[in-house]
């Protein structure tokens, strides 16, 4: 479900549980905070299970504050557990997170707000926490951070910078990362270290994190030295579980983290011990005991149990705008420099009048700066780049979830290693407009021109527009510049997952779609004037390992139409072996090495994808998943393409309950 996004809103989200009183002042000290300047505030407050009367606390101060508040029960203890549940009824663009026993100063809204906005690159941030009385300085005090020096973090780097009390995240940072974990947090499975791992998840998504110390408040020192020493071991815990349960999953520097958090510990209570000081002995003891126990725990979550139960596919909630009638879908993983030249190609070609566009950007679980690059995107262009995250790797899965969140009559399709032409989105809408009988298109693509001398791949240049209907080559183009009507992409349910890079069959997915498109009736075209220029492969040897992966990738087609009893697609394969050795030797003899080594690639790609495609169908069976088939659930539209030829170009609703097969 996505939540309705409200710009310039700042969310504010406090857990808590049994604190009434502390939440009161917690509260009280909000009231005299300022609303920055053009912007909204509202408070969430989740109630972890409280028997003190903390609703009826919340519904009294709520006349007393000047915005919006909101109280929201999660039975089940845990501190992640409840911000995973107050993240759900936030609305704003930026998420502020602080605890029941903190207080506020009065510009703390302003500072957030402030600091966003000079570095509109950051995913969080963490800020400043004093001791409320300044006699605890001395006192039992803990999540408290002093420094007066800003400090700005990319990975790798140290992933401690601030404390859960104080910390702040774009809506759209934690989406892509799957938001809060319920493992982590005090009253949660793995003790504490929510916080620790949010950030470290950001960093290495590609966020920049930052501490900013203009951005204060007041914490409470613990009590008793019992509840202080008690603290220190659960930090130590969810240290430990934090670094096991990534470490577990392949992840050597949160290993690294652990080793060096355990040496350093151990270090301090060394020195603690010899200097007579006993707090830092204790502290040390406290991590060299208690931080290998957590690491056990976390890695043995990490291999039995998912920490993020929406981390499958997340969306980054949509601020509300004009219905777009082409949706752009631009599929992207670990590529964010070409990322950002595509999306400026985009987001800057016109549009014809009466097609307003949106590109939906879909992050197939990037490791490098995309994030930061889709961030930066729709803070210069707003509501028109919709960003989505696909965990589960594969181009078909991302190209299927880009098309669940799409508004857009036309899901267009070009790739991130693809520059746009300035007149491509308009191009695209004159083409359909001028044609409503039209299932979909493929355009022209050109190698790019700064890297001509490059190995060539996946390029189409002829010049001569052309309409195909069924039985016909389904060779029409590349999936790089390819539009269909979402309508008839949801009847045939989506691309097939197996397919495409990424898949247990790494390509030819586009081809695919385009078959059963055939198959079903429609009317598909080849327009020229529809250009994209794609950036050719680096060496001979990497553009050989795509054209044998394409080769595959049909094979793999047609094996599933011939297992389905389609005698076309054996006729296609009949010719396609019949014809491609004397292509080859014609090629070998005009001088063209390159495109005879070609052929002969598919002369031996297509048979053993055959074989692949029968073997993966058996193991499917095997297994009682048939096929792997997925639904594709759409945002919008009508159960025909009949239908949703009727309304022109508008938008479309509905759902199909399975894959098919052709």
């Amino acid at each position: 479900m996505m939540t309705e996004v409200v710009p310039k809103r700042l969310s504010i989200l406090i857990g808590t549980r049994n604190r009434r009183s502390l939440l009161e002042e917690a509260l009280a000290s909000l009231a005299a905070c300022r609303i920055p300047t053009g912007w909204t505030i509202e408070l969430v407050v989740v109630d972890n299970g409280s028997s003190d009367g903390t609703a009826e606390a919340v519904t009294a101060a709520s006349a007393r504050l000047p915005f919006s508040v909101r109280c929201v029960r999660e039975p089940q203890p845990g501190l992640g557990r409840a911000h995973a549940a107050g993240l759900q009824a936030c609305h704003g663009e930026l998420i502020a997170c602080t605890d029941d026993d903190c207080r506020v100063t009065p510009e703390w809204c302003e500072a957030i707000v402030d600091a966003f906005t000079v570095q509109p690159e950051l995913g969080g941030l963490f800020g400043r926490v004093l001791p409320l009385d300044p006699q605890e300085a001395s006192a039992y005090r803990v999540a408290v951070k002093t420094s007066e020096t800003p400090a700005t973090y990319r990975f790798p780097c140290w992933p401690v910078i601030g404390f859960g009390n104080n910390m702040t995240f774009r809506r759209a940072a934690l989406e892509s990362v799957g938001g809060f974990s319920a493992l982590f947090g005090p009253g949660g499975v793995l003790w504490s270290g929510e916080e620790l791992e949010l950030s470290y998840r950001l960093l290495r998504r590609g966020w920049c994190l930052a501490y900013v110390p203009s951005v204060t408040l007041w914490h409470h020192a613990r009590s008793t030295h019992e509840a202080w020493a008690g603290t220190h071991r659960r930090d130590a815990l969810g240290f430990g579980a934090f670094a096991g349960l990534h470490a577990v999953r392949g992840d050597g520097y949160a290993l690294k983290l652990a080793v060096w958090e355990w040496t350093g510990m151990w270090r301090a209570w060394w020195r603690g011990s010899r200097e007579g000081d006993a707090r830092r002995r204790e502290v040390g003891g406290a991590y060299t005991r208690w931080l290998p126990v957590g690491f056990l725990a976390g890695a043995w979550r990490g291999v039995w149990c998912s920490p993020y139960p929406a981390r499958r596919t997340a969306i980054e909630a949509r601020i509300p705008g004009v219905a777009p009638q082409i949706s752009v879908i631009v599929c992207t993983r670990n590529r964010a420099t070409m990322l950002r030249h595509t999306l400026e190609s985009l987001l800057e070609s016109s549009a014809a009048p009466g097609f307003p566009f949106e590109v939906v950007v879909v992050d197939n679980d990037s490791r490098d700066e995309t994030q930061v690059v889709i961030g930066a995107a729709q803070q210069r262009y707003g509501s028109r780049v919709v960003a989505v995250y696909e965990s589960r790797p594969g181009l078909s899965r991302a190209r299927n979830a880009g098309l669940r969140v799409a508004r857009g009559a036309l899901a267009a399709f070009t790739d991130d290693d693809c520059l746009v032409s300035p007149d491509w989105v308009q191009r695209i809408g004159e083409a359909f407009r001028a044609d409503g009988g039209l299932g979909g298109i493929f355009g022209r693509v050109l190698p790019l021109e700064a890297e001509a001398g490059a190995a060539v791949v996946s390029v189409k240049i002829a010049d001569s527009p052309q309409r195909y209907h069924f039985p016909c080559s389904p060779f029409i183009g590349h999936g790089n510049n390819m539009v269909f009507r979402r309508a008839a992409l949801q009847v045939i349910g989506g691309f097939d997952v197996a397919l495409g890079a990424g898949g247990p069959l790494r390509s030819a997915e586009d081809l695919d779609a385009a078959y059963r498109l055939l198959r079903r009736g429609e009317t598909l075209a080849y327009d020229p004037r529809c250009v994209v220029y794609h950036r050719p492969r680096g060496t001979a040897k990497e553009a050989s390992a795509t054209e044998w992966r394409n080769a595959v990738g049909l094979g793999a087609c047609f094996g599933k139409y011939i297992l389905h009893g389609d005698f076309y697609a054996l006729k296609c394969v009949y010719w396609l072996l019949r014809n491609l050795p004397g292509a080859s030797l014609r090629d070998w003899r005009l001088g063209h090495r390159y495109d005879a080594k070609t052929r002969w690639l598919f002369v031996a790609g297509v048979p053993y994808g055959i074989l692949i495609r029968w073997i993966h169908m058996l193991c499917s069976l095997v297994s009682r998943e048939p096929g792997r088939r997925e639904p594709l659930r759409l945002s919008e539209g009508k159960e025909t393409v009949a239908e949703a030829r009727q309304s022109a170009v508008g938008p479309l609703t509905g759902t199909l309950p399975r894959h098919e097969s052709l």
